[in-house]
């Protein structure tokens, strides 16, 4: 028997929530927001995981209710090269998950990796795994939408934990 799974991607607006989603679904860069689906096999049971991207900026807190409330696995995202968005991560995410009482596993991912090799000042990957260990993440990934790095891995892990454990369904 089928089932779905709701995978809700949570984090400040512009840190590329949309940009893996699009080029895991579409292959290519966001053109315009959905939502997205993918479907996938785990020990011989095809699993439908609905991607949710929301709205990081303020005012979308009905529809980002409802989503969190929904969720099978929650996905918070921050910019490398984004101080703000990845003290925001604690501060505003994990707080907001605690305030609902939401329970679903975490998992944290570094979006814009790229920026790494800017030269601009960026989160370091032993930060981004601190934090992940702090708010009892399930893991913590990084990827560049942009160079089309570590999304595939971000999207084996998303349906391996939203999988749950032996690869049955929660």
């Amino acid at each position: 028997m089928a089932s779905t799974k709701k995978c809700v991607f949570l984090g400040d607006g512009t840190v590329g929530k949309t940009c893996i989603l699009m080029l895991r679904s579409e292959g290519k860069f966001p053109q315009i927001y959905d939502n997205y689906v993918a479907d996938t096999t785990i020990s011989g049971e095809k699993v439908t995981f609905s991607f949710i991207d929301t709205a990081g900026q303020e005012g979308f807190d009905n529809i980002l209710y409802r989503s969190i409330d929904a969720a099978d696995v929650l996905i918070i995202c921050f910019a490398i090269d984004n101080v703000t968005s990845f003290e925001n991560v604690e501060l505003r995410w994990v707080k907001l998950l605690r305030d609902r009482h939401k329970s679903a596993p975490i998992i944290l991912v570094g979006c814009k990796s790229d920026a790494r090799y800017t030269g601009r000042d960026t989160i370091t990957y032993k930060q981004g795994r601190k934090l992940a260990a702090k708010i009892k993440a399930e893991n913590y990934l990084e990827c560049s939408a942009l160079q089309n790095s570590g999304v595939k891995q971000q999207f084996e892990n998303v349906f391996t934990i939203g999988a749950g454990p032996d690869g049955e369904s929660k």
